[in-house]
């Protein structure tokens, strides 16, 4: 999940699900410009012994029991998920913002967010989400709810995925960003998909930067603003979209879809140094992009719009031979790494997969 005059502001994060059962976390907390000198690190677990929460061994054994007044703007709350699944069902109410809120990467220690209609649902200011594994939701694996206090949400080092899909029917969108003044999402080395229905979907300012998309039954990437005479941005770099060539059910998917049709409305999106391999570019023709240095192939619909020419980047996988009816587990085990040869070099992202996001 900074003493001077305080503002108060209110941050509601819902993580309904902490490996298995989980929790609505509600967070209320106050936020100012200045952060303390040493941040600390605080611990959650059913395994703690509740004296400071400095250490898993010390850790506060409940989210009621967390000394809300210690935890300051900076400072980081890490969970425990134990090593097949820990519980609490307890709501968790801190007085102080910008604090971040991540899982354990220790053996022993993980946390995903599954199996719920809404993995985690974010809002407030300065809110960061940091190595999470958010999939399997029935609706939405991380939601940023729209509000006049939402500044800035930054998701970082994190796989957003379905593993269900296109097995059982059930879709799912990756992230989803409704627009509330001036807010602005950060999504920072990432994998999302495969699996999902919708990558990313955005109606505010989003930065997407050194980020896998993977191969989303409907588009990778969706902007749409909704906000009349405030232009929304999106901005991407270095990030690498794969589709294959029709979706599960064999019809077209779009690794970029815009869908503003009202002038009144307007999102100005910036692609650079960026690799893009199947899929449509659903943009029309009157709505402009601003396109440097991208490597696009197999590509369809508005295809000026990326790049001028087509070229094959050459990931270390042979993806031309991926079938339109893949499964998530196939499409997972694809390496986007390029290979000494590629013509691509500089662009896409440094990211190989999954497995590299975590090895890393």
């Amino acid at each position: 999940m900074y003493s001077k005059s305080i503002q108060v502001r209110s941050f509601v994060v819902f993580l309904e699900r902490i490996k298995f059962p989980l929790i609505a976390l509600i967070l209320s907390f106050a936020s100012t410009t200045n952060s303390p000198a040493c941040a600390t690190t605080y611990y959650v677990s059913k395994n703690g012994n509740n004296q400071d929460g400095k250490t898993w061994a010390t850790a506060w054994s409940d989210l009621w029991r967390i000394q809300s007044a210690e935890v300051k703007s900076g400072d980081t709350i890490v969970l425990d998920g134990g090593h097949t699944s820990m519980e609490y069902n307890e709501g968790l109410f801190l007085q102080n913002g910008g604090i971040t809120i991540t899982r354990s990467l220790e053996a022993g220690h993980n946390v995903e967010f599954k199996h719920n209609k809404v993995g985690a649902g974010v809002g407030g200011a300065g809110t960061t989400l940091d190595r999470i594994v958010a999939h399997d939701n029935q609706d939405t694996n991380i939601t940023c709810q729209p509000s006049n206090r939402l500044n800035r949400v930054t998701i970082s080092d994190s796989w957003i995925y379905n593993s269900l899909y296109p097995s059982t029917g059930a879709v799912s969108l990756g992230i989803e960003s409704s627009r509330y003044k001036d807010t602005l999402l950060k999504i920072n080395r990432c994998v999302i998909g495969p699996g999902l229905s919708t990558g990313v979907s955005v109606t505010d300012r989003v930065e997407l930067t050194d980020c896998i998309l993977n191969n989303a039954s409907k588009s990778n990437l969706e902007v749409n603003s909704k906000v009349e005479g405030a232009p929304g941005t999106a901005y991407l770099k270095n990030v690498t979209s794969f589709m294959t060539n029709l979706n599960s059910q064999g019809q077209a998917h779009d690794c970029i879809l815009r869908t503003e049709s009202n002038p009144k409305y307007k999102t100005d999106v910036f692609v650079e140094k960026c690799i893009f391999y199947g899929g449509r570019v659903n943009v029309p023709a009157n709505h402009f992009m601003h396109s440097t240095d991208n490597v696009q192939f197999n590509i369809t619909g508005n295809t000026t719009t990326l790049s001028p020419t087509m070229i094959d980047p050459r990931f270390q996988s042979d993806v031309i031979t991926v079938p339109n009816y893949a499964s998530a587990g196939a499409l997972n085990q694809l390496n986007f790494s390029l290979r000494p040869d590629s013509p691509a070099q500089g662009r896409g992202s440094s990211l190989s997969s999954s497995k590299s996001l975590f090895n890393q």
